[in-house]
């Protein structure tokens, strides 16, 4: 039993692991957001619209990926947890559960990241249509 909860610690530190880092993203988003979009203000400069659209999409994306592994590593969890006490390998392959909504463009759309992604780009259309 000590070799199957052993197996199951490390699979949960990496699951906090991805839940942190979507939570960094996160934050990292809006600061530097907000920060291209105040040089924009004092320049009025539209590459800085350019600039804040990269990062807007590619932070967005990169959460997706970290959403998507943390499901994947969810479900190997639940594999580990019916496994038996002589089964356990501490192999950590999660190819095999990169389907369905764990992929991570269904990470991207997922219900936890689209909302936040969709306020968070109304504030940036609406900053800029006021401004």
């Amino acid at each position: 039993m000590e070799k199957k909860i052993k197996h199951l610690e490390l699979i949960q530190n990496i699951i906090n692991r991805m839940n942190s880092n979507s939570f960094i993203v996160k934050g990292w988003s809006i600061t530097l957001i907000t920060t291209v979009l105040a040089l924009y203000i004092s320049s009025k400069n539209t590459s800085f619209i350019i600039i804040t659209t990269l990062i807007f999409f590619s932070f967005w994306i990169m959460d997706g990926f970290y959403i998507s592994r943390e499901r994947m590593f969810r479900d190997l969890y639940a594999t580990v947890a019916n496994k038996k006490e002589d089964e356990i390998d501490f192999k950590m392959q999660i190819h095999q559960f990169n389907t369905g909504n764990r992929t991570w463009i269904s990470g991207i759309f997922s219900k936890t990241l689209l909302p936040f992604y969709c306020v968070l780009l109304f504030g940036i259309i609406m900053f800029l249509v006021l401004s």
